[in-house]
């Protein structure tokens, strides 16, 4: 290949500048290619390949800027916010802490480490990282707004109110912060006050269908379901299969006496499915298979505690299963992928319905898993980046019965978060898990597991089917 590297990367760098993230990685791989050891390049096109959604390759990039830069803190700082983003918790607090080594007050690492802290279940040491961030630098408005969310998961609602305030003070145009007040603000019942937030938010970024989500909800808890309903349908003509604004607004149709318009989108009958499979090949019997993917699930580094940020309470969660060695998640991957592709076949053709005009023509897999015990259950939830979700049970208790009269450690469909105020009884299915049993659900089914008070270990792979 022929060419000028520095006229190449000012061609990309234009097409970064305009938002042409594909035209801007393309260039930046034609100066790495002439030039493989530009380092800024690396770095730019790490960034470009993130927009893109494409975090393997990004993160590839950048590691090979930091190959040649093995002293620079902005690109350690940028791999560990991208391993935070893909919950590699442990490569992120490596690579945010070698940061801090270099550039001990750094106020963006700071709380980005406060953030993988968090992330890691331990909010006290998150909520000194952040102060440690604003005594660093204390105008650095993300770290006022962390500290904020912080105090607000502690139910320190007032102080968080005065945290998402400063951080507006010092940048008028941070969103999340508007987002975060407006939050707070319903919380305390001000919900006029937190509507004029979220609207500001959604002013700012008016193609963020999350912050529409803050917005309904306010509207819910003002009793507004008619306006609560509009601001879903308005969200669903831009974002047809928008995952929680599809849960929402099956809630509020219920919750205005529209019931059978809210079934037609939880229709557990047409899109729940349950199945036991069979054992793949290499393993003798089914029991076999689950031994593997138990031990391989128990022994993984990624391991951790569950933190307020996920949906499992009394338990564990690991992070990504698909990430080397895979050992008998590699197996697991071949069922699913065979298994939703038997399940996208079986949906028909339905236009009229936005799960399924909203399946995806390619797609990939996410997995997970989700270890616990006595009083493990997980909170209502929904899984907003994927279309379709599952769950498969490599081991379940024998004390989780069928003739159970309180479900305990079943999983539920239709109940939604605590968080949406509801005044009458949801549609709800239940699961019993068993061993061997894969179940899919559409990614915007509220669901959650009830309580289990048993002393056995339930352990469960959970995974998302993404569109790509």
């Amino acid at each position: 290949m022929t060419g000028d590297p520095q006229a190449l990367l000012e061609q990309a760098l234009d097409h970064h500048h305009a938002g042409r993230l594909a035209a801007a990685a393309a260039g930046y791989e034609k100066v790495t290619a002439l030039a493989p050891d530009h380092v800024h390049a690396y770095s730019l096109l790490g960034l470009a390949l993130e927009g893109l959604g494409r975090l393997e390759d990004s993160a590839a990039a950048l590691r090979r800027a930091l190959a040649l830069r093995p002293d620079m803190p902005e690109l350690l700082l940028a791999l560990g916010d991208l391993y935070r983003k893909q919950k590699k918790l442990g490569d992120a607090e490596t690579c945010l802490r070698r940061c801090l080594a270099l550039d001990p007050g750094a106020a963006e690492a700071l709380c980005s480490l406060g953030m993988v802290v968090e992330a890691r279940g331990d909010p006290a040491g998150a909520a000194d990282l952040y102060e440690q961030a604003l005594a660093a630098d204390p105008g650095y408005a993300p770290a006022h707004n962390r500290l904020g969310c912080s105090l607000a998961d502690r139910g320190e609602t007032d102080t968080a109110i005065a945290a998402f305030r400063r951080a507006l003070e010092i940048d008028p145009d941070l969103v999340t912060a508007h987002i975060n007040l407006g939050e707070a603000l319903s919380k305390r019942g001000r919900h006029e006050d937190a509507q004029a937030c979220l609207q500001r938010a959604i002013a700012l970024e008016p193609d963020d269908p999350e912050i529409y989500g803050d917005l309904y909800l306010a509207l819910m808890r003002r009793g507004d379901h008619a306006g609560a309903l509009a601001v879903c349908e308005s969200v669903l003509r831009a974002y047809p299969g928008d995952v929680d604004t599809l849960a929402f607004k099956g809630v509020v149709l219920h919750e205005m006496g529209r019931s059978d318009e809210a079934r037609v989108l939880f229709d557990c009958a047409r899109f729940l499915s349950p199945r036991l499979i069979e054992a793949p090949p290499g393993y003798s019997d089914l029991d076999a298979f689950n031994a593997a993917l138990r031990a391989h699930v128990v022994d993984h580094p990624t391991l951790v505690k569950s933190a307020s940020v996920n949906a499992t309470r009394f338990g564990g969660h690991t992070g990504d299963l698909l990430s080397e060695p895979k050992g008998p998640v590699a197996d697991f991957e071949r069922v699913v992928a065979a298994a939703v592709r038997g399940y996208i076949a079986a949906l028909g053709d339905d236009p009229g319905h936005p799960f399924v005009a909203s399946r995806p023509a390619r797609w990939r897999l996410n997995v997970w898993a989700v270890v616990m015990g006595e009083k493990g259950h997980q909170v209502s939830h929904t899984h907003p980046s994927a279309w379709l979700s599952g769950v498969y049970y490599a081991s379940a208790p024998d004390d989780i019965r069928a003739d159970d009269p309180g479900f305990a450690g079943w999983i539920e469909f239709g109940r939604p978060d605590d968080e949406i105020a509801i005044a009458r009884e949801p549609l709800v299915e239940r699961i019993r898990p068993q061993e061997g049993l894969l179940v899919f659900f559409p990614a915007y089914f509220y669901h959650n597991t009830v309580p289990y008070g048993g002393a056995g270990t339930r352990i469960s792979v959970a995974f998302d089917i993404v569109p790509d």
